[in-house]
């Protein structure tokens, strides 16, 4: 039988993914405060079920996303530099956030194919 916290959080969700509909405004709910206990998160884990898409990355510490049963509702994963779990977190969005370009990235992705398309080549090579 799963604990109230896991009950509130199953509401938060289905909250968060009615915004996320009506407004697109993304939420993280983080499951580190209050706590889960492992009878808690083996049930929320359930309940939301697992999608076919994962997403990791390896920059810095290694985090990774695993889309749930549930669309736009995602299971995060953080860890620090010896793997260790540090953060488990759900995200309502189309694609999690840390996931997505940032504006920086996509000026240096525009100067590098600008780059190439001025030398004619890939690195020295033409």
């Amino acid at each position: 039988m799963p604990m109230t916290n896991t009950l509130g959080l199953l509401n938060e969700i289905s909250t968060a993914l009615e915004a996320l509909k009506s407004t697109g405004q993304e939420q993280i709910l983080y499951l580190t405060r209050p706590p889960l206990t492992e009878e808690d998160e083996d049930f929320l884990r359930e309940a939301l079920g697992s999608g076919r898409t994962t997403i990791v990355s390896n920059e810095g510490n290694i985090t990774a996303w695993r889309l749930t049963g549930i669309p736009c509702v995602w299971w995060g994963e953080y860890r620090d530099e010896i793997e260790r779990v540090v953060l488990k977190a759900i995200e309502i969005a189309p694609i999690p956030h840390l996931a997505t370009c940032q504006r920086d990235d996509i000026d240096e992705g525009i100067a590098k194919l600008k780059a190439i398309q001025e030398s004619g080549s890939v690195g020295g090579r033409r």
